[in-house]
């Protein structure tokens, strides 16, 4: 055998041991239940949750609330991967510096590292091989999948060829892959008939349209398909020896929204509108043209805006955009009346089954939202409140019902706190702190297992003034042309929400070649009160630093030792 093929062979034996499922672990006798609840694009600012009335009836009085959870990186798919791996978006970004063709063009998935730095750091594989779980995956894992995907061959994979779904990650899955997002869509469904591992994408493949294998369970709908599938296996599960994980995460109410034909009219939301806050068709006092490239010169030569380019440049929104604005939040809300259905089904169904004194609930979302605020018309992508803040809130045994926590998390937080739940001590290499001792305050409450007990002890409530935010563009994005942009070049940022005893305050710097720089250049800089500009409108940077340079100097340090954490490094 050539030297070549040696290596050829033992590649291929390489890849299949990385991809193999590995066996579930003996199960944990003393471990809870744990439900999660995805949604998508789901602000609390202006209205994302004005249509989740049984969900506020039913389940959000039985817990504790985060009244200051925010995402991470307001984008799906790095949101996802942040909130699976407990990492934060540098430690996962892709290690190839950004080509200009996607520092100018498309971005890729946020320019992750699916393969190498994201598939195998997800926390359900520690659930199934350390404690024993039966994990399963039903909606949307990530954009465009988790299988092999190499985010349209963008280059940012280190391992081109991983698989998520042979990774040992879930038992079951129900998948939804991106041809329908809303109706008549493709699943990846590991129970489907002809379906064995290694899975095979074309054998495990159903539709939910009529005919399909799934049509008697949402006609169709597919957040309600995925919510039916959610509870079966509950149902299922629920009664065998082992504790259950699932991830539900419906594609609602991801823009452009469609209602459940049975929510089309008649309902509360025929009359929804978007918040029409001070941040709505607003972007300073002070603008800029809409440009293709960043700006050049050393020092970088830039007007002074009162945002950056994607805020300042776009004209007023006219009487037609703010009346398509209007139908779009009427559809949102229909969407998500489904995602409610979704949740309280959920809920009833674990209710039903005897095992609510057993099972911890989080809900939340992957990020805000854009209605026209900032001047954006849509997505998130921003740096803004509209666009980090997102309901979250955990029900179970301990956790004190119908209270909320004040202090300052985020996404990357969500992975150590399941596995604190599951008595699993945080890895090392996690950026995310367990909140267990946050949302469980007591720990001699009787309620808690003795597992959870040791977790609460061990684990403190991280001790923080400030959480950070990152993002790098995946633009050229626009709603309507060039004026209009969504996300350019001049939306690479990292920044912080800081609060102390006497302040509070979001600090952000702008690099289009952050990447490359490290941020040591940014060609912008935003800070605003939240105190007393809770809408963002207000850019205090400038003032700030003639009044008080040492603040200025407090919160880009900050900033930068965020962007420089790994691990126990991140407070």
């Amino acid at each position: 055998m050539t030297r070549f093929a040696q290596a050829w062979v033992l590649a291929v034996v390489q890849l299949l041991l990385l991809n193999r499922a590995a066996s579930a672990g003996a199960p944990c006798a003393d471990c809870p239940n744990i439900v999660l609840l995805l949604s998508q694009q789901q602000d609390i600012l202006i209205g994302g949750w004005a249509a989740m009335n049984k969900t506020k009836t039913l389940l959000k009085p039985l817990g504790t609330h985060a009244a200051q959870f925010r995402v991470h990186t307001p984008l799906s798919a790095p949101s996802r991967a942040q909130l699976q791996t407990g990492k934060y978006l540098h430690n996962i970004k892709s290690g190839q510096p950004t080509p200009a063709s996607k520092l100018f063009g498309t971005g890729g998935v946020a320019s992750i590292d699916l393969g190498g730095k994201v598939y195998p750091s997800v926390f359900p594989t520690i659930l199934r091989e350390q404690q024993g779980y039966v994990t399963g995956i039903f909606g949307k894992c990530m954009d465009g999948g988790c299988g092999v995907n190499t985010q349209g061959g963008s280059g940012f994979n280190s391992n081109e060829t991983a698989d998520l779904r042979l990774m040992g990650a879930f038992d079951r899955w129900f998948e939804a892959l991106d041809d329908g997002q809303y109706a008549n869509g493709s699943f990846f469904d590991t129970s489907a008939a002809g379906c064995s591992f290694p899975w095979n994408e074309t054998a495990c493949t159903v539709k939910t349209a009529p005919g399909g294998a799934w049509a008697g369970l949402g006609d169709g709908y597919d957040t309600a398909t995925i919510a039916n599938a959610t509870i079966e296996w509950i149902k299922e599960v629920a009664q065998g020896d082992q504790p259950f994980f699932a991830y539900m995460a419906p594609y609602a109410a991801v823009a452009p929204a469609i209602p459940a034909p049975w929510y089309t009219s008649g309902t509360a939301c025929d009359n929804a509108t978007f918040q029409n806050d001070p941040s709505w068709n607003f972007s300073g006092m002070r603008h800029t043209a809409c440009s293709a490239e960043p700006p050049k010169g050393n020092p970088v030569d830039w007007p002074p805006t009162d945002y950056h380019e994607i805020v300042s440049c776009p004209p007023g929104l006219t009487a037609d955009e703010a009346a398509a604005l209007e139908v779009a939040a009427q559809d949102r809300c229909k969407a998500f009346m489904s995602v409610d259905d979704a949740f309280a089904g959920v809920y009833e169904a674990v209710e039903a089954a005897g095992v609510m004194n057993n099972t911890y609930f989080i809900v939340t979302s992957d990020q805000g939202y854009n209605q026209g605020h900032h001047m954006l018309l849509s997505d998130a992508n921003v740096v803004y409140e509209h666009a980090l803040n997102v309901e979250t809130f955990v029900v179970g045994p301990g956790v004190q019902e119908d209270s909320f926590v004040s202090g300052l998390f985020t996404t990357v937080d969500l992975a150590p706190t399941i596995l604190g739940f599951a008595c699993v001590d945080t890895p090392a290499d996690m950026d995310g702190k367990s909140l267990v001792s946050t949302f469980a305050q007591n720990a001699t409450d009787p309620e808690l297992s003795a597992c959870v007990k040791a977790h609460i002890s061990g684990h403190p409530p991280p001790n923080r003034t400030s959480v950070p935010h990152e993002f790098f563009n995946q633009g050229p994005l626009s709603a309507g042309g060039a004026s209009r942009p969504l996300d350019d070049w001049s939306n690479t940022y990292i920044g912080v929400t800081y609060q102390d005893a006497s302040s509070y305050y979001k600090y952000a710097l702008f690099d289009p070649k952050g990447t490359e720089t490290a941020f040591a250049a940014p060609y912008m800089r935003e800070m605003f009160d939240l105190a007393g500009d809770p809408y963002e409108t207000r850019n205090i940077y400038n003032d700030t630093l003639l009044a008080n340079e040492s603040l200025v100097k407090l919160l880009e340090d900050a900033v930068h030792t965020w962007y420089q954490c790994s691990g126990k490094t991140c407070s």
